[in-house]
């Protein structure tokens, strides 16, 4: 698992109001490779050195669970995650059927 920093909008799902501008926190995150593809998973969502996840509270948990699911779809974030990892695309591009990602060496 290694630390990323993150910075994201949480906005309002009904009508896309933005609620809180600019929310950074870090992320710890890892990756796996299966049937050559990467998948992210995040397990820690950390303010102020304190994990969201294990608060009591309800509305900090929905909080790290909406910064979780933007992580999830940060194509950004997933190309820090390679390059720290040394994940890298084998093949002609990501269209390319026959393209997998390994970890290089």
């Amino acid at each position: 698992m290694s630390l990323y920093d993150f910075c994201t909008h949480i906005a309002d799902p009904d009508t896309g109001a933005i609620i809180i501008d600019d929310y950074e926190c870090q992320l710890s995150a890892s990756v796996e490779i299966r049937n050559g593809l990467p998948e992210y998973h995040f397990d820690e969502v950390i303010k102020d050195g304190v994990d969201l996840l294990k608060s009591k509270s309800t509305m900090t948990k929905m909080l790290a669970f909406t910064i979780i699911e933007q992580a999830e779809t940060a194509s950004w974030l997933h190309d820090k995650i390679n390059e720290r990892e040394g994940i890298v695309c084998r093949g002609l591009g990501y269209n390319d059927p026959a393209s997998r990602f390994v970890r290089a060496s």
